[in-house]
């Protein structure tokens, strides 16, 4: 069964990069949603891509597209679709887009989906069966690290301004932080990444990095409970390859929450 799901999805993020590739570069309409990030037409165009494929397939399953309604069937599983993460890189036509996929059961993340369009790779993740960019597996990564950097998102930035204080070594992201996450785990110096995002662009990444050995908790430490999490609310998420460090980073950041 794990194998038609693999194939369903795949299919589905393969045709909605297609359509973004397809429009890049050209004029796009875009709207500004109530928490100030923008919503373009390739954000529609590509989630309904996405809904088509995954409901063509008969599986049955609920569907939550963040730019759409959601579909609730009664199942088990659950798609969730961010169908262009970073869409004003998207706009800028910087080439640091993806489209990311996660297909939940009752105890959270068990495949997710990252595809980079522009460069045709594609990011899967099975639980417990580890991570894989373009079919090769990736290596667990090494689990102590010397002077480890942190990067944290926009979003994080201006909720907690006191984040770029976590050590003497943060970036603030401006790429899709689904791609983020998942260059984060091949990376030979991978980052603890420090984000305050959604359910739509966390969810299949947060498994690529969790099969490569990297520790993905909330900000309080709890597993990540994307079952539970609201799709109109943002959340806090730690990601490192280094458990020492994780807990160090946690216990900081509880002074700035």
């Amino acid at each position: 069964m794990n194998e038609l799901f693999l194939e369903i999805g795949e299919r589905a993020v393969r045709e909605a990069g297609s359509i973004l590739i397809k429009r890049y570069g050209k004029e796009v309409s875009v709207k500004t949603k109530k928490d100030g990030t923008q919503v373009s037409k390739l954000d529609i165009l590509s989630e309904q891509s996405i809904i088509r494929t995954l409901t063509e397939s008969d599986m049955g399953f609920s569907i939550r597209g963040e730019e759409t309604n959601a579909i609730h069937s009664g199942s088990d599983y659950t798609w969730i679709i961010d169908p262009l993460s970073n869409t004003k890189g998207y706009l800028q036509k910087n080439g640091d887009f993806a489209i990311s996929l996660a297909l939940l059961d009752k105890t959270g993340v068990f495949l997710g989906f990252v595809f980079d369009p522009m460069h045709d790779d594609l990011y899967i993740a099975q639980r417990n069966s580890g991570s894989f960019l373009n079919k090769e597996k990736i290596q667990t990564v090494k689990k102590r690290q010397k002077n480890p950097s942190v990067f944290i998102n926009r979003w994080c930035k201006e909720s907690f301004p006191d984040m770029m204080k976590l050590t003497s070594d943060v970036t603030v992201l401006s790429d899709s932080i689904a791609l983020a996450m998942c260059r984060n785990s091949t990376s030979n110096k991978p980052h603890t990444l420090v984000l305050y995002s959604d359910v739509f662009s966390t969810a299949a990444a947060s498994l690529f990095l969790k099969e490569t050995g990297c520790v993905c908790t909330d900000m309080q430490g709890n597993e990540l409970d994307f079952n539970g999490m609201s799709s109109k609310k943002e959340y806090g998420i730690i990601c490192s390859a280094d458990k020492m460090f994780h807990a160090h980073i946690m216990k900081t950041i509880t002074n700035f929450l």
